[in-house]
C-alpha cells in the first residue's frame, strides 16, 4: 500500500514492481486492482485498467446526499458501493 498526496507519482510506484506490459500476446496486466479515490483518480484507474470508486470531494460521476463510510454502518455502504461497480462492469 502507498500513500501519495501527488497522484501522478503512483503510476511511477506501480510501475516499479510490475513493469509496464509491451501489449504482446502473453504479457499480463496489472489486475485485478481498484482504485478508492475522487474523480481525479479516474484517469489513473482508465489508465490501469481497474474499477474506480469516488468517495471523496470532488465527486463529479454519481451523486451524493446523505452518503458516508464511516463505522459500522458506512463499511456496509462502502462494501455495498465497491460491489456495485464491480457488477456494473462485468
Amino acid at each position: 500500500m502507498v500513500f501519495e498526496t501527488d497522484a501522478s507519482q503512483i503510476s511511477g510506484h506501480l510501475y516499479e514492481r510490475w513493469p509496464k506490459p509491451d501489449g504482446g500476446k502473453y504479457s499480463r496486466p496489472f489486475g485485478p486492482a481498484f482504485v478508492i479515490g475522487s474523480r481525479l483518480d479516474k484517469e489513473f484507474a482508465d489508465d490501469i485498467n481497474a474499477g474506480h470508486l469516488s468517495v471523496t470531494f470532488p465527486i463529479s460521476n454519481r451523486f451524493v446526499l446523505n452518503r458516508g463510510y464511516a463505522g459500522y454502518h458506512g463499511a456496509l455502504h462502502l462494501t455495498e458501493d465497491i460491489f456495485s461497480v464491480l457488477v456494473a462492469n462485468r
